[in-house]
């Protein structure tokens, strides 16, 4: 018999063992900063870190390396504005890159092909391509592989051929044809790389909670059960 007033009480083990195998709460806290968990961060907070300083960080490298590299080469060249618009619109398109992926790309792409044919006489920089390379990477990552992929191929041609159609500078050689396709190999494959450890994170983050449920399921069936037996024998 137990004493009056632990009638319909749970012994102090059972108890115990309750506040030690619920693990649920300090699980989705840890898991807050897993896949997808970045939403602990706030609104504000992941547009300033994903959106806005990469698009600004790309902006400044192609606009920067572009004016610095017409200073430094011996070309007779001067940004534009038409120039200009062409190499900010890549970064402003990359704002949208994790809600549009494949709008994001498409701006960068189009953008960084019409600054490569129309800026035949610009010189060796960065042109339009750290933003498309982000483009294209980001659009792998969120699942648009066909457009990533296809841009890639469509852009090794584009990007080697069209600027010789349209000026008197010389079709790329061998050794630059096979660079630049390993570039794009390249470019492609930190994408699929990015995507595969995204999804083994995700699926590991669900399986690991998954499992912290079916523990504390288990133990409050086991710990109900306990406290059944103990209250038919009381009563």
């Amino acid at each position: 018999m137990l004493p009056a007033n632990d009638a319909g009480r749970a012994p102090a083990p059972y108890r115990d063992r309750v506040a030690t195998t619920d693990h649920t709460g300090s699980s989705r806290t840890a898991a807050a900063f897993g896949p997808g968990g970045w939403s602990a961060l706030g609104p504000g907070l992941q547009r300033l870190l994903f959106d806005i300083l990469p698009a600004l960080l790309v902006g400044f490298i192609q606009l920067g390396g572009m004016r610095g590299a017409g200073e430094s080469q011996d070309v007779d060249w001067s940004m534009s504005g038409f120039a200009a618009v062409l190499l900010l619109a890549g970064p402003v398109a990359l704002l949208v890159r994790r809600r549009r992926p494949d709008v994001s790309l498409m701006v960068a792409f189009g953008a960084a092909l019409l600054f490569a044919v129309t800026e035949t006489d610009a010189p060796d920089g960065p042109g339009g391509f750290p933003a498309l390379a982000v483009a294209v990477v980001t659009a792998i990552v969120f699942g648009h592989r066909t457009l990533g992929w296809g841009l890639i191929a469509v852009g090794y041609v584009a990007f080697g051929w069209l600027p010789p159609l349209v000026s008197d500078n010389p079709a790329p050689g061998l050794g630059e044809a096979l660079g630049t396709g390993a570039g794009h190999l390249l470019m492609g494959s930190a994408g699929e790389v990015i995507r595969n450890r995204r999804e083994r994170r995700a699926e590991l983050a669900h399986t690991r909670a998954e499992e912290a449920r079916r523990r504390a399921s288990e133990a409050r069936l086991g710990i109900a059960r306990e406290l059944h037996d103990v209250l038919a024998h009381n009563i």
